[in-house]
């Protein structure tokens, strides 16, 4: 079985879908030309990452932060990827599906092995542990991913002094 979100949830986002499919091409949803973050992601994430942007102020906030829908966990665009990172982007993968093992995980295994440094890449995800059957957009809240609290961890990125001794950051919102 197929599932796909509904076509009113994506009725606000249908401009943005416009570019051609290149397989292992992240597609630009916002791309600022010096951004002080850069999200990737890939489905509702992405959505939701545009959502966190508008709450920031968009286009006039305090953050320029680009978008790329990376449309697929694999292949990565390891290009886009080399010139955030060469660029001293910070890198917010989000993932509506478990952080170990999943694109996050895959972002910083490319880079490895690319040998790009890893210490400016933040991520959002399910963590491992059991999460309480509610509402989807209450599961969201509570691992982080809804456009709020994604929006809360932008700005603790780039709000705060990294720690350079952390090799990966992964943020989620804390437990109530």
């Amino acid at each position: 079985m197929i599932r796909r979100p509904p076509r009113s949830t994506l009725f606000p986002y249908t401009t943005l879908f416009r570019s051609p499919f290149i397989l292992g091409k992240a597609r630009p949803l916002i791309e600022e030309q010096n951004p002080d973050l850069a999200i990737l992601a890939y489905g509702t994430p992405a959505m939701n990452a545009l959502d966190a942007r508008r709450i920031l102020g968009g286009n006039t906030g305090d953050y320029r932060i680009s978008i790329y829908d990376a449309r697929f966990a694999k292949p990565l665009d390891t290009e886009l990827i080399q010139n955030l990172i060469k660029r001293n982007i910070p890198i917010l993968t989000l993932e509506d599906h478990a952080l170990t093992g999943g694109f996050g995980s895959a972002v910083i295994e490319s880079c490895n092995e690319l040998a790009l440094p890893t210490h400016n890449i933040h991520r959002i995800g399910i963590p491992e542990e059991w999460i309480i059957q509610d509402s989807r957009s209450n599961q969201l809240r509570h691992v982080g991913l809804d456009p709020e609290s994604i929006a809360r961890t932008i700005r603790e990125i780039l709000d705060s002094s990294t720690d350079e001794d952390s090799p990966v950051k992964s943020h989620r919102q804390p437990e109530i």
